[in-house]
């Protein structure tokens, strides 16, 4: 059984453990709350059922699987897909481990997803310039993780493996790349759309911050005075911004949800203690925004994850829909 939707996870968990509903629903709403919205329900029970022992799924063997139809804790993956983007290969340090770690984007027609290598004989690959842009390339034996953002990660590690440019794949044409979203205006935005948005920033909330590991970036967790990597141990940490903005484009408005590089490009110069100076800048900006429509069942509302923002003038921004906003 592939492709579970929250009420599948949540039947599962109550056949499996004898819970009631109402039970599993509130152990959902804490990991919610814990980790600030930065997962989606579904995902948040996911963890639920990873704690109580419940097993989503098993090996899928040998199938090969659609980019689209991946999910995070399915192991055993074999999927096949375009390299969209490669950021090549970092060393790392801590306490317990040393050793390399590289990644990049592939996609098929259904999706992107980032690949994660952790193997000395897949990380040559990438030193080499084997793995590059528009390479197709087979991954097999993977497992896969919820990232940042809402990413999908595939993993590899020495027990997986990696075929170069096979000849039974095909992918003409890669799907959902933010770069190719179309323009859309606010008020026809549905779930899961990926576009491109002009307007102008209206409200500003205070950014929060996290922690995630400096060698391999996922989120860490505090323990006693230090931080703590799954994979990493004790690491170094390093703090990432989460912005929220309303964002309105004349045809309705939406709240916009910045990571990263996206809320750097808003907080230049941001400090605690200047917020209300900054939040006077950057309401009344004129930007384009890339990114994808996710819907917020803790709020039931749509929201839009900004994957790359840029700052626009007035005229351009007149220019980019043809009428006055």
């Amino acid at each position: 059984m592939m492709g579970y939707t929250y009420e599948d996870i949540i039947k599962k968990i109550i056949d499996e453990k004898g819970l009631k509903k109402e039970e599993v629903e509130v152990k959902v709403k804490e990991k919610l709350n814990k980790f600030s919205d930065l997962i989606s329900r579904d995902g948040a029970a996911h963890i639920v059922a990873n704690e109580l022992g419940v097993k989503l799924f098993e090996n899928i063997g040998e199938r090969n699987l659609k980019i689209n139809k991946i999910i995070p804790g399915m192991r055993s993956v074999n999927v096949a897909g375009k390299v969209t983007n490669v950021f090549g290969v970092r060393e790392y340090k801590t306490e317990k481990h040393q050793g390399k770690v590289g990644n990049f984007l592939m996609g098929d027609e259904t999706g992107i997803i980032k690949v994660v290598f952790w193997d000395t004989s897949h990380i040559k690959l990438l030193e080499e310039g084997e793995i590059k842009q528009d390479a197709i390339i087979r991954i097999k034996s993977g497992y896969v993780k919820e990232g940042l953002n809402g990413y999908k990660e595939i993993h590899l590690g020495n027990r997986g493996s990696v075929d170069l440019n096979p000849k039974d794949v095909k992918i003409e044409q890669v799907g959902y790349q933010v770069k190719d979203a179309g323009k859309k205006n606010i008020e026809l935005l549905q779930a899961n759309d990926f576009a491109m948005l002009c307007g102008t920033v209206v409200q500003v909330f205070e950014p929060r911050y996290f922690e995630i590991c400096s060698e391999c970036e996922k989120r860490v967790k505090l323990v006693g005075d230090k931080f703590n990597c799954d994979t990493h141990g004790t690491v170094n940490e390093k703090k990432i911004p989460v912005m929220n903005f309303v964002f309105d484009d004349g045809t309705d408005s939406i709240r916009v949800v910045a990571f990263r590089d996206a809320a750097d490009k808003l907080l230049n110069g941001y400090s605690k203690e200047n917020f209300e100076q900054t939040k006077n800048e950057i309401v009344g900006k004129q930007l384009r925004i890339n990114g994808v429509v996710k819907k917020n069942d803790m709020f039931d509302r749509l929201e839009f994850n900004a994957k790359n923002i840029e700052e626009i003038t007035p005229d351009e921004l007149i220019k980019e829909f043809g009428r006055d906003l």
